[in-house]
Parts: C-alpha cells; sequence; structure tokens
C-alpha cells in the first residue's frame, strides 16, 4: 500500500477493518485509489467514507495568453517548500516590495499557475483518532446521523465518560 503516492496512512482496526489516509486532488481519482486497494489488499468489495472534500475547490483555466516572468518564477521558486511563508520573507528573500509580491502572486493564483498548499499529516500529531460505524436500516432518515454525532459530542465535552447510545437514539 506504501507504494501508492496518494497513500500517507494506514490504520488496521478491530472486526478486520483497514482505514486508508489518502490524499486526492479531487474526487476523480477516488476510483484510481479503489482500484489500487482492491488489487494491493485484495479487497473485493472496499466501503468508502470520505472524511472531508474541499467545498471551495473551482477549476480556473489558463488563458492561452497568460506568461509567467523571471520574477513569477522566483517567487514559486520561494515558495515550493513553505506555501505558508509570509510576504515579508519573500520580500527579504528577493529583494523586491512586498506589494509586488501581493500584486504578483495574486495574478498567479487568479490565472491558475499555482495553487498554495502544504503537505498536512494528520498522524503525525499523535492525537487519538475516533470512528463511527453507524448501521442504518434502509428505509431509516438518513439526516439523523448529525443528530446523533452531535449528541455524543456534546456529552464528551461536558463529561470525561465515554458517550453511550441507547435504544431511542
Amino acid at each position: 500500500m506504501a507504494q501508492h503516492d496518494s497513500i500517507y496512512w494506514l490504520a488496521i482496526g478491530g472486526g478486520n477493518f483497514l482505514y486508508i489516509g489518502a490524499y486526492l486532488r479531487g474526487i476523480t481519482e477516488l476510483e484510481l485509489l479503489m482500484n489500487y486497494v482492491r488489487d494491493v489488499a485484495g479487497m473485493l468489495e472496499p466501503t468508502v467514507g470520505i472524511t472531508s472534500l474541499a467545498s471551495d475547490f473551482t477549476v480556473v483555466s489558463i488563458a492561452k495568453d497568460a506568461v509567467l516572468y523571471d520574477l513569477d518564477y522566483q517567487i514559486i521558486h520561494s515558495l515550493k517548500d513553505n506555501s505558508r511563508k509570509s510576504t515579508v520573507e519573500i520580500t527579504e528573500e528577493l529583494g523586491v516590495s512586498a506589494k509586488t509580491i501581493r500584486r504578483r502572486l495574486s495574478r498567479m493564483i487568479k490565472q491558475g499557475f499555482i495553487e498554495l498548499s502544504m503537505e498536512w499529516y494528520p498522524d503525525a500529531s499523535n492525537d487519538i483518532i475516533t470512528m463511527f460505524h453507524i448501521h442504518m436500516k434502509p428505509d431509516a432518515n438518513k439526516k439523523e446521523i448529525n443528530t446523533i454525532l452531535k449528541k455524543c459530542y456534546t456529552q464528551n465535552t461536558t463529561s470525561p465518560e465515554i458517550p453511550r447510545f441507547t435504544s431511542n437514539d
């Protein structure tokens, strides 16, 4: 599994569950990942759960006449290992004004030349991850899942006890 470029985390859970953390640039990459998991792990029918999806993702097309200049390449090179670098840091590194850096960055983002991101490994923080598997009857109201989870989180913040679901939940 570690040979796949998108997979950053694997966990084996009780009940014969295999959890896979993967970065996908878009939902279109999900099928390729699932085919890989089926082949490598021998899982004929894996269940997919998506924990987060960028809701503000937009596709930007680059104009044919759009051009990158030497300073643009220098800015990109400055940001290649740390896209969270401040404008002041780039200014000091390249010897140009902060206004110029902001203007160039805005233009490159708007024209789709760059997308600022960072590599994030949630497992590096050593947090405990809780996973809920909720099995519902086919005719159940699926919107009730949020109500159940909110109740669980509310109970958990006011008391250190583990929340317990009753038959009414």
